[in-house]
């Protein structure tokens, strides 16, 4: 037996299950008005039809619910996909979307920026994360995964340091390198730690990672956030004009395609030389991106369990219902399923 969801089938969907069926045999008139009916009167009233007018449930096809992607909805879900993977580092090295964030970062670091985001910024803040050689890579050797920088902070500012800190990953998100994934560089180090290396750097000249490979997979930029923001409002875009129910599986079906393709696309274009140069500075892993498709896969999963629990209760009424037309149709097994 199919799921039913009064929402997403039923009073809507009802009528046009029959309504061609019926228009078909000559059938018209008022007999479709069911705005006003409720789910057990609307049932009651298709079982009529059937017995009424000899219609054949096993010929009768069921419409799309509101739960169902169609042709358009799949095809914005890709083009949002693509927009979130290109639309970091359109324009190339030096004028992509990833080249503007790192001028605002130079900018905040001289203090130059518009008196209301430098207070954002702050002007130097955690300097102290700062201490340790490493270059342009630096930050992937040490203070500046969330969940060390975060102790330091406190220890040497107090509360403050916690503002300090978020301030100056902040800063770092919108450079060139990003800043490590909060729990990757401890990860990292306890590898370094087992295999009997003294820490990150021993680690790069022992294998054949490389600074710039830190950099690639487990770095959080600014710029990804940002278009999988702009991804997130043309969805919400999307759905303002579909006029999609808030509950809807829709809504994070769409969600899931978009953020699935942009991650994967991104990931499998970093492995392609050709192609990998057309995104520099970029991490082979969005890991917002990421973080959204994970948040509506949850999503999903609860709203199908929620619709199975209500589907359950809605199942033995129509049962009662088909066991009427099974005895009009003595062949025929299946009924709007």
């Amino acid at each position: 037996m199919a799921l039913y969801d009064k929402r997403g089938f039923g009073l809507e969907n009802i009528k046009a299950i029959f309504e061609e069926p019926l228009t078909g045999l000559g059938v018209s008139g008022d007999i479709f008005t069911l705005d006003n009916k409720t789910w057990d009167e609307t049932v009651a009233w298709a079982c009529e039809q059937v017995r009424k007018h000899g219609l054949n449930p096993q010929e009768i096809a069921l419409p799309p619910t509101v739960h169902d992607l169609n042709a358009k909805d799949i095809a914005f879900a890709l083009l949002i996909a693509v927009i979130t993977i290109v639309l970091p580092s359109l324009g190339g090295r030096q004028h992509s979307m990833q080249h503007w964030f790192s001028e605002i970062q130079t900018f905040a670091d001289n203090g130059q920026l518009m008196t209301s985001c430098q207070k954002v910024f702050g002007k130097t803040p955690a300097p102290y994360l700062d201490i340790k050689d490493g270059g342009m890579y630096h930050r992937y050797i040490f203070g500046h995964d969330l969940f060390q920088a975060m102790p330091i902070g406190i220890n040497i500012e107090g509360l403050t340091g916690v503002v300090r800190v978020f301030q100056h990953l902040l800063h770092d998100s919108f450079g060139l390198t990003g800043f490590p994934l909060p729990g990757s560089t401890l990860i990292l180090e306890a590898v370094a730690k087992a295999t009997g290396i003294s820490g990150i750097s021993d680690l790069i000249k022992n294998t054949d990672l490389a600074h710039s490979d830190l950099a690639r997979y487990s770095g959080v930029r600014a710029v990804d956030g940002l278009a999988t923001v702009i991804s997130a409002i043309l969805l919400w875009g999307y759905h303002k004009w579909q006029k999609t129910p808030e509950y809807s599986m829709k809504r994070p079906k769409m969600a899931i395609i978009a953020y699935g393709l942009a991650t994967c696309g991104v990931a499998i274009a970093a492995t392609i030389p050709g192609i990998a140069a057309m995104f520099p500075y970029r991490s082979h892993i969005n890991y917002v991106c990421l973080t959204a498709m994970v948040k509506n896969s949850w999503q999903l999963n609860s709203m199908a369990n929620k619709l199975k629990e209500e589907s359950s209760r809605q199942i033995p009424v129509i049962e009662e219902e088909l066991k009427v037309i099974r005895r009009i149709h003595l062949d025929t097994n299946v009924c709007w399923q």
